[in-house]
């Protein structure tokens, strides 16, 4: 019956048609994938232009996929990066931009589409002669991270930058609320306490800054105290534990992480890989910190000069 032949051409129609948007995603999915391989190898020549490409591919292959969308827009941010002038630079922003303002049309409410929008237009107010639109510009970055930090409101990096962008244009008023959330989000960020007791003190509010001060010193105390406690039982296993937590808090307290360097250095009198790396690291970090500091030159040295452990050897297991 005709019914009959209707419909199984319908549902041949429909089985094709699935089967070409299929073709479409997985070709859009292949060059995305590939961009991103591109773009680990910047540093080859054309690898950049052929990055940005595969990512043109993908999204004329799927132009409602934000990821597509936005891979372009960091491959933009890539190349805004190694621009080597402001002409380039304002050429690359203008490219951009769009790709951002369409991730935000087609999700309003995603965070990270709106706080890169609200950097794009960050940048371009750098770049603006005209005051007008500087200034237009700015309220749309503005606008943009406040957005970001009430779509995600537990996101340290977006609550944090919103109070940034405040401070900036000269509203610590407005910053404040920003601050106090971002330290019930972490408490463990020096940071932002600093910015808070700062921001504080911009408005007046001394006793307020004064406290806040007051308590970082002595949460620092606090943990020096607990890891000096653990030294004399030498019990170096958990002195070390409570000074990765002081470091946590603050990175820039240098006598914490000497006292942390030694206390895994007295853990072994060979240290696995694992600690040697985070010796090294540490030692490093402190004389990026202090380049004249006399001690951790001499400790870092010395660690040079130990023999380094060799590879874990397995056997037995294929015999």
């Amino acid at each position: 019956p005709f019914w009959k032949t209707s419909a199984l051409t319908t549902a041949a129609l429909a089985a094709l048609v699935l089967a070409v948007l299929n073709s479409r995603h997985w070709w859009a999915d292949k060059k995305y994938k590939d961009s991103a391989v591109s773009l680990t190898r910047i540093n080859q020549a054309g690898m950049l232009a052929q990055a940005m490409d595969q990512a043109r591919q993908a999204i004329r292959l799927a132009p409602h996929e934000t990821q597509y969308l936005v891979n372009l827009g960091e491959i933009y941010q890539q190349a805004y990066n190694l621009a080597p002038d402001s002409a380039e630079k304002k050429h690359l922003l203008a490219e951009a931009m769009p790709l951002y303002q369409r991730c935000v049309d087609l999700q309003p409410e995603n965070s990270f589409y709106l706080y890169s929008l609200a950097v794009m237009y960050q940048l371009r107010s750098t770049f603006s002669a005209d005051e007008a639109r500087q200034h237009a510009d700015l309220a749309q970055a503005e606008k943009g991270f406040e957005k970001a930090a009430a779509c995600a409101p537990n996101n340290l990096i977006f609550v944090s930058q919103a109070g940034d962008f405040k401070q900036a244009l000269g509203k610590p008023a407005e910053a404040l609320p920003y601050y106090q959330k971002a330290v019930q989000i972490d408490d463990y960020s020096k940071t932002q306490w600093i910015k808070l007791a700062q921001t504080h003190e911009q408005l007046g509010h001394v006793a307020e800054a004064n406290q806040i001060y007051a308590e970082l010193s002595n949460k620092m105390q606090n943990y020096l105290t607990q890891a000096h406690a653990f030294i004399a039982q030498e019990n170096w296993h958990y002195a070390s534990t409570v000074l990765g937590e002081a470091l946590l808090f603050d990175p820039d307290h240098i006598d914490a992480r000497l006292l942390n360097v030694k206390c895994i250095m007295r853990q072994l009198d060979q240290p696995d890989h694992g600690q040697r790396a985070a010796i090294e690291k540490h030692l490093k970090e402190i004389l990026r910190r202090q380049p004249d500091h006399t001690e951790a030159r001499q400790l870092l040295e010395t660690f040079y000069r130990q023999p380094r452990p060799s590879a874990p050897q397995v056997t037995g297991l294929f015999q």
